[in-house]
């Protein structure tokens, strides 16, 4: 039988701490779900930044998308911007609309087509 390890290599950041009780369960149902012999978590020392993989990557997509301003377009129907805002989320807006008025988040989706086109310029 094969065993298998994971070494996950993080900045160390709030959201992955090693030290966070979070990230230490987290780590551990990684563990039990992937079926892991276990989980090495190696994070670089604060203030080492330049040595930091994870710092070079998010460098480089801070460059493609430093001249870049995404927002939505305009819907074509203001309904679906009031329902939007009423929801308090996106995610709670596609949650409620999506079974009850499916062309409510399809609107939606449309008014993301300039942003995702602009992004995808910038990656290509």
């Amino acid at each position: 039988m094969k065993q298998t390890m994971l070494i996950k290599q993080s900045d160390g950041g709030t959201d992955q701490n090693n030290t966070s009780p979070r990230v230490t369960l987290a780590s551990c149902l990684l563990i039990v779900w992937l079926k892991l012999v276990g989980v090495v978590l190696v994070r670089n020392a604060p203030g080492q930044s330049v040595f930091n993989p994870v710092e070079h990557v998010m460098g480089s997509l801070s460059m493609a998308l430093m001249v870049l301003a995404v927002c939505r377009d305009e819907p074509k129907e203001k309904v679906i911007e009031h329902e939007i805002r009423k929801c308090g989320s996106v995610k709670n807006f596609v949650d409620e609309f999506k079974d009850a008025k499916p062309e409510y988040v399809a609107a939606y989706e449309q008014t993301m087509e300039t942003s995702r086109s602009l992004i995808k310029d910038a990656f290509s």
